[in-house]
């Protein structure tokens, strides 16, 4: 649950809104006694594990950040035009987009939730599949757009010439 969390952060950019800022800790040393140092090294404990957490999460930004880069080059291709940049870009976005909803959607459909508290309610879960629905087909048509263009543009003369003859003068 901790990795899908972290994949979910990440695909939502929020990371560096929210994760890197450093929680509020009270001051260490306030309290001597054996209380407070077991405090301090259950907080050491929570604050090592934090760390790896967002280590995780810095990770998994990465990753997503290469890979729609990736995806960006692949399908933009050779000197793209503004219009298949734009194209291209709502392509990536939106594929992220269906990507995230499928991952929060699929949470839902295993079977070990525990005390039940994770499950959402049937009717969450309707309007959950009718959002993934519709991003699934505003992803498809962007894809069919993006197609479209550039069936267009290699229907096209890249440079054309108008040539005239006067036959009038020649004998």
């Amino acid at each position: 649950m901790v990795l899908l969390f972290g994949f979910v952060v990440a695909m939502l950019g929020v990371v560096g809104s929210i994760m890197r800022r450093s929680p509020l800790l009270p001051v260490e040393g306030s309290r001597t006694d054996r209380r407070g140092e077991r405090r301090g090294e259950r907080r050491g404990e929570r604050r090592g594990e934090r760390n790896r957490e967002r280590r995780k999460r810095k990770k998994t930004e990465e990753a997503l950040y290469a890979k729609l880069g990736a995806m960006r080059t692949e399908i933009a291709g050779e000197d793209p035009t503004p219009l298949e940049v734009l194209l291209t870009e709502r392509v990536v976005l939106l594929w992220m987009f269906t990507s995230l909803l499928e991952v929060l959607m699929a949470t839902q459909y295993r079977k070990d939730v525990g005390d039940g508290s994770e499950r959402l309610s049937p009717a969450y879960l309707l309007q959950q599949s009718r959002i993934l629905e519709s991003a699934t087909r505003r992803y498809l048509a962007a894809v069919r757009e993006l197609a479209r263009v550039r069936k267009l543009q290699a229907n096209t003369p890249a440079v054309q010439q108008n040539v005239q003859i006067n036959l009038d003068n020649v004998r």
